[in-house]
């Protein structure tokens, strides 16, 4: 009896150790998952701080060039005024540039030359400057009145009326420039004290641009080929007229049928020859 109480008592504690043991080893478990899943989520707080820490140096980085950006804005600014001054300068020193060419010629009308060599070799003697442009001049000298081309003028009367300059930035307008008989200046006519007759070239003038290409329009005139002459009526009337070949429609044995006109014979008896399709 008392050992069947022993084994009893000794099964008992057996069970008692083992839920122990088993409920020790459940806890052990839970406590590893919990100790796991703490590192992970110490791992996620490490990388978020990292992450914060790296937006804020990437924002200190954005803010510093942002305000070195704002500073070179503000000296491209100061660049860009200093370029528009600049331009405007140079604006101002065209304009009276082109005003001191305006002058210039002005002062060239009516002044009596003692001799003028034009490119072509030309000399022209007493001669003065009646009215100029881009285009053509006319000289008043002692042989009478010539109107030469602009660009043959000798070049140190070129280099004083620079046909041609276009400063950028400033407009112009055609330039003629006439001699009158009063001083001042009014657009594009320059008024100056000629020292000579003014003469009224404008006519004349207009006939020398449209003369110019007179040589051209003759060379392409004589390109042209001649027209053939007309053919006899008496000949036709014998041989026939080939000429009416181009209006025949349709052809039979001996006749050809022209609109309008009807079935017409064609040989020695008709109208049309019969030996050829062409005139």
């Amino acid at each position: 009896m008392d050992g069947k109480i022993f084994a009893y008592g000794l099964c008992l504690l057996a069970i008692i150790v083992g839920t122990s043991f088993w409920t020790y080893t459940m806890d052990i478990d839970e406590a590893h998952k919990n100790v796991e899943l703490a590192r992970q989520q110490l791992s996620a707080v490490e990388d978020g701080i990292k992450h914060g820490q790296a937006w804020i140096v990437a924002r200190k980085e954005a803010s510093a060039q942002i305000s070195a950006a704002g500073i070179i804005e503000q000296q491209n600014q100061k660049l860009r005024d200093e370029i528009a001054v600049l331009k405007q300068q140079r604006v101002d020193v065209a304009k009276v540039f082109l005003g001191s060419i305006e002058r210039a010629r002005g002062d060239l009308l009516g002044r009596v030359m003692a001799e003028v060599t034009l490119a072509t070799g030309t000399t022209l003697k007493q001669a003065s400057i009646q009215s100029i442009d881009p285009e053509i001049t006319v000289f008043q000298h002692s042989e009478g009145v010539s109107k030469v081309p602009t660009t043959i003028l000798p070049s140190t009367l070129l280099d004083r009326l620079r046909f041609g300059y276009q400063p950028e930035g400033v407009a112009i307008s055609p330039s003629v420039v006439e001699s009158t008989s009063s001083s001042g200046s009014s657009g594009n006519t320059i008024y100056s004290r000629p020292t000579a007759t003014r003469i009224d070239t404008s006519a004349s003038d207009s006939l020398t641009r449209l003369g110019m290409n007179s040589t051209i329009l003759t060379n392409d005139q004589k390109k042209k080929k001649a027209l053939p002459p007309p053919r006899d009526p008496n000949r036709i009337k014998v041989e026939g007229d080939p000429a009416l070949w181009k209006n025949v429609e349709r052809t039979s044995i001996g006749r050809a049928y022209i609109p309008g006109q009807g079935w017409l014979k064609v040989g020695a008896d008709g109208p049309i020859p019969g030996s050829a399709r062409s005139p």
